[in-house]
């Protein structure tokens, strides 16, 4: 249309320039009745109501929500992988089943016993009570710390990632302090310095021995730090103290897992006890299945919502 509104009497021109003229003008209608189309087919697509927009609304809203979650030092813990190397034998011992690793159920003078005859079963054990203990810090009036009371085998026990930046212990028997990383920001302001100082806690000098990330700690109850002692300084808790008993076990001494499990029998004083042998990467992992399983659900429910 736009070639034949030319009229060849306007000018004098050959027959055969007419011709080219008029099928190259072809390809510029194509052109634009192409681009016309496009346009008037995609501004419905993207009108209220449309599954299209619906479908941009809900994505956008799901890549909102990821990072959101990515931000929650809670949901990212869930989302993320467990910061402990070599997992596959770590287990968390419980009296009580799962509710076990929740509360603690393992009492200190069964794991004083067990650091004594179980050599055939576990390569490491450790025990950690969550307690809250008074400290000083200057310019402060005594705070209150949530912490785990533990055996100073426990961060070595674990193999966290940055578990060889804890310093040993100076003197037999010292206690030591590691700090996650948000006490130390908001107690200790991030001094660089910290590390090697001492800490009042309870009115007892405690040597500062490292920080640790926030994520490290997965286990049950909020964490601000970890107090490392030795036996002797454990030992005197009342042995009815019940806490959090973990340890590395034999494989060839247990039979295979089933769902993450594994039991272990006792028998002391003719009473014969059961108890759970529950990995930890098992444990951990529950929140990150539980999210999944949620997303799932809601993506069987989108069609029937929208």
């Amino acid at each position: 249309q736009w070639r034949t509104r030319r009229s060849p009497q306007q000018r004098r021109v050959h027959v055969g320039d007419v011709a080219f003229e008029f099928s190259f003008g072809a390809f510029h209608d194509a052109f634009w009745i192409r681009w016309d189309t496009l346009r008037s087919d995609s501004l419905p697509m993207l009108r209220s109501g449309s599954a299209a927009r619906s479908g941009l609304i809900l994505a956008t809203a799901a890549v909102a929500a990821l990072l959101l979650c990515l931000l929650l030092p809670g949901a990212r813990r869930a989302l993320l992988w467990l910061p402990y190397r070599q997992s596959a034998d770590l287990v968390m011992i419980s009296s009580s089943g799962y509710a076990g690793t929740q509360s603690p159920s393992i009492a200190l003078a069964d794991y004083e016993e067990w650091t004594t005859d179980t050599a055939a079963l576990f390569t490491q054990i450790a025990f950690y009570r969550p307690t809250t203990k008074g400290l000083h810090v200057a310019r402060h009036a005594r705070l209150r710390l949530a912490m785990a009371q533990a055996s100073d085998n426990l961060l070595q026990l674990l193999d966290l990632p940055d578990s060889g930046r804890v310093m040993p212990a100076t003197a037999p028997g010292e206690a030591r302090l590691v700090l996650s990383r948000t006490a130390w920001r908001t107690l200790y302001h991030g001094d660089p310095h910290l590390v090697g100082h001492t800490a009042d806690i309870d009115g007892r000098p405690v040597l500062i021995a490292g920080i640790i990330p926030d994520g490290d700690w997965g286990f049950a109850g909020k964490i601000d730090a970890v107090l490392l002692e030795d036996q002797r300084s454990l030992a005197v808790l009342p042995l009815r103290t019940r806490g959090f008993v973990v340890a590395r076990i034999r494989n060839s001494a247990f039979p295979p897992p089933r769902g993450g499990w594994r039991k272990m029998v006792e028998t002391r004083d003719k009473v014969t006890r059961g108890f759970d042998c529950i990995s930890v990467t098992h444990l951990l992992g529950q929140p990150s299945f539980v999210f999944l399983f949620a997303m799932l659900m809601a993506l069987l429910a989108l069609p029937a919502t929208t």
